[in-house]
Protein backbone atom coordinates (compact mmCIF):
# COMPACT_ATOMS: atom_id res chain seq x y z
CA UNK A 1 0.00 0.00 0.00
CA UNK A 2 1.54 3.25 -0.69
CA UNK A 3 2.85 5.25 1.86
CA UNK A 4 0.08 8.24 0.79
CA UNK A 5 -2.61 5.94 1.14
CA UNK A 6 -1.39 4.93 5.11
CA UNK A 7 -1.07 8.08 5.74
CA UNK A 8 -4.84 9.00 4.87
CA UNK A 9 -5.60 5.70 6.58
CA UNK A 10 -3.87 6.34 10.11
CA UNK A 11 -4.86 10.30 9.92
CA UNK A 12 -8.51 9.36 9.42
CA UNK A 13 -8.51 6.96 12.19
CA UNK A 14 -6.42 8.60 14.93
CA UNK A 15 -8.57 12.16 14.58
CA UNK A 16 -11.61 9.95 14.73
CA UNK A 17 -10.65 7.82 17.76
CA UNK A 18 -8.98 11.05 18.73
CA UNK A 19 -12.22 13.24 18.70
CA UNK A 20 -14.56 10.02 20.72
CA UNK A 21 -12.21 8.98 23.13
CA UNK A 22 -10.90 12.34 23.73
CA UNK A 23 -6.99 10.83 23.48
CA UNK A 24 -4.11 13.16 22.47
CA UNK A 25 -3.10 11.24 20.16
CA UNK A 26 -0.06 10.24 21.27
CA UNK A 27 -1.65 6.79 21.97
CA UNK A 28 -2.61 6.05 18.04
CA UNK A 29 0.00 8.22 16.62
CA UNK A 30 2.96 6.34 17.66
CA UNK A 31 2.11 2.83 17.52
CA UNK A 32 0.71 3.93 13.79
CA UNK A 33 3.50 5.99 12.73
CA UNK A 34 6.08 2.69 13.70
CA UNK A 35 3.90 -0.22 12.92
CA UNK A 36 2.39 0.93 10.19
CA UNK A 37 4.90 3.70 8.31
CA UNK A 38 8.11 2.36 9.40
CA UNK A 39 8.99 5.62 11.36
CA UNK A 40 11.88 4.98 14.14
CA UNK A 41 10.67 4.85 17.77
CA UNK A 42 11.74 8.72 18.37
CA UNK A 43 10.38 10.07 14.51
CA UNK A 44 7.30 8.50 15.84
CA UNK A 45 7.27 10.48 19.03
CA UNK A 46 9.03 13.67 17.62
CA UNK A 47 6.25 13.35 14.52
CA UNK A 48 3.41 12.66 16.80
CA UNK A 49 3.81 15.23 18.77
CA UNK A 50 3.12 17.31 15.89
CA UNK A 51 0.38 15.82 15.11
CA UNK A 52 -1.32 16.40 18.47
CA UNK A 53 -1.71 19.79 17.93
CA UNK A 54 -4.17 20.25 15.33
CA UNK A 55 -5.81 17.09 16.17
CA UNK A 56 -6.28 18.54 19.35
CA UNK A 57 -7.20 22.23 18.19
CA UNK A 58 -9.92 20.86 16.17
CA UNK A 59 -11.27 18.23 18.88
CA UNK A 60 -11.49 20.40 21.37
CA UNK A 61 -13.51 23.22 19.52
CA UNK A 62 -16.13 20.91 18.83
CA UNK A 63 -15.96 19.89 22.53
CA UNK A 64 -15.81 24.13 23.47
CA UNK A 65 -18.85 24.60 21.37
CA UNK A 66 -21.23 21.98 23.17
CA UNK A 67 -19.76 23.54 26.31
CA UNK A 68 -17.37 20.68 27.42
CA UNK A 69 -14.11 22.50 27.72
CA UNK A 70 -12.56 24.07 30.92
CA UNK A 71 -10.46 26.89 28.99
CA UNK A 72 -9.10 28.33 32.89
CA UNK A 73 -7.91 24.52 33.66
CA UNK A 74 -6.06 23.84 29.91
CA UNK A 75 -4.24 27.07 30.01
CA UNK A 76 -3.14 26.89 33.31
CA UNK A 77 -2.25 22.66 32.66
CA UNK A 78 -0.27 23.58 29.13
CA UNK A 79 1.64 26.57 30.46
CA UNK A 80 3.59 24.47 32.66
CA UNK A 81 3.03 20.85 30.42
CA UNK A 82 5.03 22.88 27.51
CA UNK A 83 8.04 23.43 30.32
CA UNK A 84 8.18 19.91 31.32
CA UNK A 85 7.69 18.80 27.50
CA UNK A 86 11.12 20.43 26.55
CA UNK A 87 12.77 18.50 29.31
CA UNK A 88 10.97 15.52 28.43
CA UNK A 89 11.78 15.39 24.49
CA UNK A 90 15.74 16.18 25.73
CA UNK A 91 15.86 13.60 27.85
CA UNK A 92 13.59 11.31 25.84
CA UNK A 93 16.29 11.63 22.83
CA UNK A 94 19.13 10.60 25.07
CA UNK A 95 17.60 7.12 25.59
CA UNK A 96 18.15 3.83 23.12
CA UNK A 97 15.06 3.31 21.10
CA UNK A 98 14.45 -0.02 23.34
CA UNK A 99 14.15 1.93 26.61
CA UNK A 100 12.00 4.12 25.23
CA UNK A 101 10.06 1.95 23.65
CA UNK A 102 9.72 0.21 27.01
CA UNK A 103 8.92 3.44 28.61
CA UNK A 104 6.65 3.73 26.54
CA UNK A 105 5.37 0.21 26.90
CA UNK A 106 4.92 0.55 30.25
CA UNK A 107 2.84 3.98 30.17
CA UNK A 108 0.58 2.30 28.30
CA UNK A 109 -0.09 -0.69 30.32
CA UNK A 110 -0.61 0.73 33.27
CA UNK A 111 -2.92 3.33 31.52
CA UNK A 112 -5.03 0.41 30.62
CA UNK A 113 -4.85 -1.54 33.70
CA UNK A 114 -6.48 1.95 35.36
CA UNK A 115 -8.80 2.07 32.83
CA UNK A 116 -10.03 -1.61 33.29
CA UNK A 117 -10.16 -1.38 37.36
CA UNK A 118 -11.30 2.59 37.08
Amino acid sequence: MPTNLKSIIVGLSAGFLSGLLGLGGGIIFVPALIFFLGRTQHQAHGTSLALIVPTALVGSSVYAFHGNFDLSLAMWIAIFAMGAAYFGAGFANKLSPDKLRLIYAVFLFLVGIKLIIG
